[in-house]
């Protein structure tokens, strides 16, 4: 076998290059065989396409170890056998993992599908289409940013490519965290179910705080709730003593009374506060 005519069984690596490994591999050789096997009519690279990309573009000698002849079934689960033990797959391999799975009708055992955690089949690979179409920033971002499957489906459902766009956009420009980006998501994706103009909104985000966005977003989402929100916020303003919380979102009809004291003067100054609210709960329809 020519080892610089191997091809990959395929390239679910991403990203293509890992400078971590070239620089390992520069500075101290390669250490671990590139393990290959013939497939069909095919020479293939069943573990070891990124350390093979690297040794060819300097131009160093290739190690392989070659297998005996097999087939796509048996060599893909050669490959989670041997990735599964020492690295975790990131979300675009997981769905380029699954799709090749699911378009070869490849059996795996259920342990080594739990082991390499590669998610529910299915799911990932309906994914597939949509992932591969974004941009490398785009990819850069899922993977930096650790999207979930939720949330990547989600967007998935967005359908308008231009409205996708936009929103990782503004998670990239506002630097957003891993919760931040899913939050994000689900709020925009809520809106865009409903039929709202996502791309007229995003517009109006791009100098805001996060927290600035997350609160216009429910206000589009639940004006109603907003409403209530700033109602019960403005109502408990008016006592010093004490704080007032609804039930979680107004759902139900008990509400808690916060109140912390030093001494007896600050016992008195609560106890006036209540016998206050007692007078305002006959009047104020929030609290009804």
């Amino acid at each position: 076998m020519q080892v610089r005519d191997l091809i990959p069984l395929i390239d679910f690596s991403y990203p293509p290059l890992d400078r971590g490994l070239e620089n390992s591999i520069l500075n101290t050789g390669q250490l671990c065989p590139i393990i290959t096997s013939r497939i069909n009519t095919n020479n293939c690279i069943i573990d070891g396409y990124k350390r093979y990309y690297i040794l060819r573009m300097h131009n160093i000698k290739i190690n392989s170890s070659t297998l005996p002849p097999t087939d796509i079934h048996n060599a893909l689960n050669i490959y989670l056998e041997i990735n599964s033990f020492h690295r975790k797959f990131n979300i675009i391999e997981k769905i380029r993992i699954s799709k090749f799975i699911k378009s070869n009708k490849i059996s795996i055992k259920k342990e080594l599908i739990s082991r390499s955690e590669i998610g529910n089949i299915n799911l990932n690979s309906n994914l597939y289409d949509f992932v591969e179409r974004l941009n490398e920033a785009e990819k850069d971002l899922i993977i930096d940013k650790q999207f979930s499957i939720i949330s990547i489906e989600r967007l998935f459902k967005i359908s308008s490519s231009s409205d996708i766009h936009l929103i990782l956009k503004l998670i990239r420009d506002k630097n957003f965290t891993h919760q931040q980006s899913r939050e994000i998501i689900s709020d925009l994706y809520i809106l865009a179910m409903r039929g709202e103009d996502i791309q007229k909104i995003i517009k109006g985000l791009s100098e805001q705080t996060y927290e600035d966005i997350r609160q216009k977003l429910r206000k589009i989402t639940n004006p109603v709730l907003t409403k209530m929100e700033e109602s019960i916020k403005d109502f408990s303003g008016r006592f010093k003593n004490i704080s007032l919380s609804p039930p979680q979102n107004f759902e139900g009809d008990r509400y808690s009374i916060n109140a912390i004291f030093a001494s007896e003067n600050d016992l008195d100054r609560i106890i006036d506060d209540i016998k206050n609210l007692k007078e305002e709960w006959k009047n104020n329809p929030i609290l009804k």
